[in-house]
């Protein structure tokens, strides 16, 4: 109820694309498969410039220490650069 559901094909999508895609959008919810994680960054990026208010990235890893897990590692990497992006 009150909420408006974008699907954006990220992979296929150059920045000024998603940049429009995204104007006016108020929160992002990012839901990626570990090996699209790289994809975050760019659309981390383009809602920035688009006056996205809050971007949740997809961090939905079990919590560990460095060097237990080498996804969570990656994300733990992506996720940090984003949010200094921000």
């Amino acid at each position: 109820r009150g909420v408006d559901v974008h699907i954006v094909d990220i992979a296929s999508s150059n920045h000024e694309e998603l940049v429009d895609e995204l104007r006016g959008i108020d929160v992002i919810v990012s839901t990626f498969f570990p090996s699209e994680f790289h994809l975050q960054k760019p659309l981390a990026k383009a809602a920035k410039e688009a006056g996205v208010t809050r971007f949740i990235p997809s961090d939905w890893a079990t919590a560990c220490i460095r060097g237990e897990m080498r996804l969570h590692d990656m994300v733990r990497v992506l996720v940090t650069g984003i949010t200094e992006m921000h």
